[in-house]
């Protein structure tokens, strides 16, 4: 901790110990070993360019009163260890916690953006954690939530008890202001190399790109145990192998924030390392934590991109070798599809019905597919819906070709929904067949109830009903499977679907019918990925 540090650099200057190393204070960046030198870039040589950080939204700092359907809790896991959790956000909400305190010997200060952890239940927590501290003693530790309707100022009282936090409206102003501008940083500060400059004062790393163009990124490590905290798992720089490395999975990450998969343990995986847009502006680079820019480097263009209702499909990469060419591609998918990549049995995913449908050159020629495989459909947290990265392996390009065009088929599988069918009970009776419109939506596709057939009541006065479905998709989609019951729908395969089926189910009498939906359904146009290969 810098508090630590800081501590032990007094110590040492009052007594005359033996020299060790400090750390630089807060506003000054933590660097490598490279020596700082002007920039040689033409175009940005005649003046210094500074490198701001926006303020967060909202700018004010002045605390308001928590709104009535928000909470702020701890939970004590121990004297100074505890979670902080908060209740009642709104979906669209991009939250930023920032923990202060103030003591004699100096002061802490914590910020962090739960930009991406805000659930769909407006929950996140964070973890708290003054155990590695040699003392605590005299330091009062404030907090500030700012949300969308205000800031929320609360106490943290040590040791922790269980409970909500103490909110008020007002707060230490001795304490700098965490919304204030951060320290102006001219680019003269960083050598026009590859090498990561860790910005201390925000949490991020700036580096250089061969180009001479910058990118700012942060680390965002998985969710690991209990107890190892996100600190512990800061991605280490590693000169030597030019990447950073995750001290707690052991992967490593290239410059451009891609995983780097011959060197890291979980070749599955397909996260990347928080990346923010870069704009400038009256001379001055502005690093936009507000714009997060997706899975792909900020300054290398896309390879190739396609997307249709809802679902994206990214070349990520394209290796080309005398030998086999091999395509990763990364599927996103949109949260209006309501896919659970955990849902079971079985597991819902993208399929690619043939790895794919074909690879062709500038000149017409086929390139014969080797296979393929797919890699797990993991939660995005970024966008709410699902990912997938899919692998897929053909022959070698020819050298002649300028061109290449992947062609991707893309099904969904096992859309699941569970559906209330109101019917007018009163005013029907059994032998009744009447018409109805009653949407079965799924997605960006669509089936409906067109008509309902009251067959007959049973011996135990239950009715058994014919519900008539209708295919109502766009024309681009093709449903092709659609289960329909008031059953478990696992229990029985899903039917096959083209247009229309009737559906016989048993449901009790005078009121609304609990359906279970699961269908599959195709895009019928194909997604198409075309990319030049090296020269």
């Amino acid at each position: 901790m810098k508090i630590k540090k800081l501590f032990r650099l007094m110590l040492l200057f009052w007594i005359c110990l033996i020299a060790c190393r400090t750390t630089p204070p807060a506003d000054e960046v933590s660097n490598t070993a490279v020596p700082p030198t002007p920039i040689t870039n033409p175009d940005i040589v005649e003046e210094p360019v500074e490198i701001v950080t926006p303020e967060p939204t909202p700018t004010t700092a002045v605390c308001t009163p928590l709104p009535d359907d928000m909470t702020i809790l701890i939970r004590r896991e121990e004297d100074l260890r505890g979670t902080i959790e908060v209740t009642g956000l709104q979906p669209d909400d991009r939250p930023i916690l920032i923990i202060t305190g103030e003591a004699p010997l100096g002061n802490y200060r914590e910020e962090t953006s739960k930009a991406h952890d805000v659930g769909p239940d407006g929950r996140f927590h964070h973890t708290i954690n003054f155990k590695s501290w040699d003392s605590i003693e005299g330091y009062e530790f404030e907090g500030r939530l700012i949300h969308n309707r205000g800031v929320a100022c609360f106490s943290i009282d040590l040791p922790l008890t269980d409970g909500p936090l103490q909110t008020n409206h007002t707060i230490n102003n001795d304490i700098e202001n965490p919304l204030a501008p951060p320290p102006v940083l001219t680019l003269a500060d960083y050598p026009p190399n590859h090498t990561p400059y860790y910005i201390d004062h925000g949490d991020f790393w700036l580096v250089h790109t061969p180009a001479g163009q910058l990118i700012a990124f942060a680390p965002e490590s998985p969710d690991y145990a209990d107890h190892i905290t996100g600190d512990e798992c800061r991605f280490i720089w590693t000169e030597a192998v030019q990447r950073f490395v995750d001290p707690c999975s052991g992967d490593e990450w290239e410059l451009n924030s891609r995983l780097n998969l011959k060197e890291s343990p979980e070749l599955w995986s397909n996260r990347d390392l928080d990346q923010y847009g870069i704009s400038v502006q009256d001379g001055s680079i502005f690093v936009q934590f507000h714009q997060l820019v997706q899975a792909l480097p900020v300054n290398e263009p896309l390879l190739a991109v396609d997307s249709q209702y809802g679902i994206t499909v990214t070349a990520v990469t394209a290796d080309f070798t005398p030998a086999v060419t091999t395509l990763n591609t990364l599927a996103q998918v949109d949260p209006i599809w309501n896919m659970d990549p955990n849902i079971f049995p079985p597991q819902q995913a993208l399929t690619y019905p043939t790895f794919p449908n074909s690879l062709f050159d500038n000149q017409g020629l086929a390139i014969p597919s080797i296979g393929g495989e797919g890699g797990a459909a993991v939660f995005d947290p970024r966008s709410g819906g699902m990912k997938q990265m899919m692998h897929t392996h053909w022959e070698a390009v020819s050298q002649n070709a300028a061109v290449v065009t992947a062609t991707l088929t893309v099904d969904l599988s096992n859309l699941h929904r569970d559906i209330t069918l109101p019917l007018d009970w009163e005013n029907h009776q059994s032998g009744d067949v009447w018409a109805t419109e009653f949407p079965l939506e799924i997605g960006y596709a669509a089936a409906q109830v067109r008509q309902v057939e009251w067959v007959e009541t049973t011996e135990n006065g239950r009715a058994r009903l014919r519900l008539t479905v209708t295919d109502d998709s766009p024309d681009d989609i093709r449903l092709y499977c659609l289960h329909l019951d008031t059953a478990d729908p696992w229990q029985r395969t899903c039917a096959n679907f083209d247009g229309e089926l009737a559906y016989t189910i048993v449901t009790e009498l005078g009121k609304p019918v609990a359906l279970h939906l699961r269908a599959g359904l195709e895009l019928r146009t194909p997604f198409q990925l075309a990319w030049k290969p090296p020269s």
